[in-house]
């Protein structure tokens, strides 16, 4: 009777300590996820329930930040976060987005999420759903296929079948159930698992704190394995907010007369050239024009009808027959200086040339520089006229470009590219490069009109400049890292300790050690992707 008693305490001994240790492993898991999942919550957390809503009669209350319209007004101060994605109208501050501090004026953007640390402003909302909302939203809804092959657990399955009842045969029930159970242990991918579904949840909570939207995971892993970067000049590698460098109007022609039809032309439009000389034409106090029949001719310009004659702005080649005399030269000399020059015409008559500068973004050398010596070959994919882009391309340094690219025409570039070999990771505008960014083995748009939800590309870079996706890079580099390490070494401990398990070398105890070892690698090795 002793003999069998304390074999039963040795049995249940046994039993007590696999079950603590499977249930520290079980806790420790629960902890990694829940780590990564505060992230997320701490973002939602961020957006303010409440805004002060700036009334008719000049006062201002409380209301709950799902109540207001786009164009409703609300007032900002020093402390506060941002409540809504708006347009300051009146004041200034000081605003910290994505760890920097940005100095706002008068027509400046705001976003939502973002903390006001000097300075009291007014605020016009330009749109209901914030851009913080969407990427929070689309961030927890992301999903992602399981990579542990089904075959795995069959394979485990029918061995563990064939072990317990080997060991039952020969050697007893309680001795085969305890030989099932150490290799069972030492076998189990709980690790494989929850690498898998760690590293995806702690890539999208960093990008999400990034300002990186990530739609498709699949696509953003694709990332670490391109080696060529396709980009758009406009507003990727130029700032995208033109100036209005002169007005050279034709003898005979009055200046307000070339600054109003070109304004009229472009009132419609949305392009940051078009922007630039409506606002100059509203700021010298000329009245616009009702347009008619306007059409954009990709590539080229805009030409519609102002009091009955055909008026066209934009290339040289919009312009047809129109004698341009000596100012094709003057444009070409420009160019060459790198500035972008559009013609205007009224009728059969030219009305001068609107000379335009976008200067490049301060970050954009040193950035393709970082590209370069990740052995990227650098491609700049522009609608602009050959002689403006071939200057911008040869000082950064880029090795190859195509210039006078419609959009349309964008997408077969990156599919002949790709036929080449290449592995494109492209950014550009999410609009007018959307086919080709959809087209690309990694499509990341460059900024975002707002609608998060709606846009097609598979990533969107919030911050609107080139270094982001520099981040995307290297989050996907050390994303893909990562997770081969942790398979890799999931995958070596399970052959290594499930065949000590099957020749009786270890019991159940030191399996289960294992399987606690692992799970807390996989955790630690996890959190080198969280810059927190």
């Amino acid at each position: 009777i002793s003999v069998s008693m304390l074999y039963l305490f040795a049995f249940y001994k046994l039993v007590a300590t696999v079950t603590i240790l499977i249930l520290l492993e079980q806790l420790f898991e629960s902890y990694f996820l829940r780590d990564v999942d505060s992230i997320l919550e701490r973002l939602s957390n961020e957006m303010p329930k409440t805004a002060n809503k700036l009334l008719i009669d000049g006062r201002s209350e409380v209301v709950a930040v799902d109540a207001l319209k786009e164009g409703d007004t609300v007032r900002i101060v020093e402390g506060e976060w941002v409540p809504v994605d708006g347009v300051l109208f009146s004041g200034e501050a000081d605003v910290e987005e994505y760890g920097q501090t940005v100095h706002k004026v008068i027509g400046s953007h705001l976003y939502a999420a973002s903390k006001v640390v000097k300075g009291t402003a007014l605020v016009r909302t330009i749109r209901e759903k914030s851009l913080h909302s969407q990427r929070v939203e689309i961030a927890s809804t992301v999903s992602f296929q399981q990579q542990i092959p089904d075959l795995l657990f069959i394979v485990l399955g029918g061995l563990a079948c064939l072990i317990f009842l080997f060991s039952a045969l020969f050697s007893g029930f309680a001795d085969g159930a305890a030989h099932i159970s150490a290799v069972l242990l030492a076998v189990c991918p709980a690790a494989l698992l929850l690498s898998d579904q760690l590293v995806k949840k702690a890539t999208l909570a960093q990008a999400a704190l990034d300002g990186i939207v990530i739609r498709s995971f699949k696509v953003f892993s694709e990332a670490a394995n391109c080696n060529m970067l396709v980009v758009n000049k406009n507003g990727t590698l130029t700032v995208g907010r033109p100036s209005i460098v002169s007005l050279d109007h034709v003898e005979g022609v009055n200046p307000d007369e070339l600054l109003q039809v070109a304004a009229s032309l472009e009132a419609a439009a949305v392009h940051p050239y078009a922007q630039c000389i409506v606002e100059r034409a509203v700021g010298q106090n000329i009245a616009l024009v009702e347009a008619e029949n306007l059409e954009e001719v990709s590539g080229l310009g805009v030409k519609g009808k102002i009091a009955g004659e055909v008026c066209q702005i934009g290339d040289e080649k919009l312009l047809g027959h129109i004698d341009l005399s000596f100012y094709k030269t003057r444009a070409e000399d420009m160019r060459k200086q790198g500035y972008i020059v559009l013609f205007c015409a009224k009728g059969h008559k030219l009305l001068g040339i609107i000379v335009l500068t976008d200067p490049v973004r301060r970050d954009v050398k040193d950035t393709l520089k970082a590209f370069k010596n990740e052995r990227f070959t650098l491609f700049c994919l522009s609608g602009d006229r050959r002689i403006t882009v071939v200057q911008l391309v040869g000082a950064l340094g880029f090795d190859r470009f195509q210039s006078e690219a419609p959009s349309a025409q964008k997408i077969y570039t990156v599919q002949k590219l790709q036929k080449e070999g290449r592995r494109i990771l492209m950014v550009g505008d999410p609009h007018k490069d959307e086919a080709a960014l959809v087209q690309a083995n990694v499509g990341a748009a460059l900024g975002t009109k707002g609608d998060l939800l709606q846009e097609k590309a598979p990533i969107v870079l919030l911050q609107g400049n080139l270094s982001s996706a520099l981040t995307l890079f290297n989050l996907a580099k050390l994303s893909s890292s990562v997770m081969t390490q942790n398979r890799s070494l999931a995958y070596a401990f399970m052959a290594i300790f499930g065949l000590l398990a099957l020749f009786g070398v270890i019991g159940p105890v030191y399996a289960a050690v294992y399987m606690l070892l692992s799970t807390l690698f996989v955790g630690l090795n996890t959190l080198r992707l969280q810059k927190l």
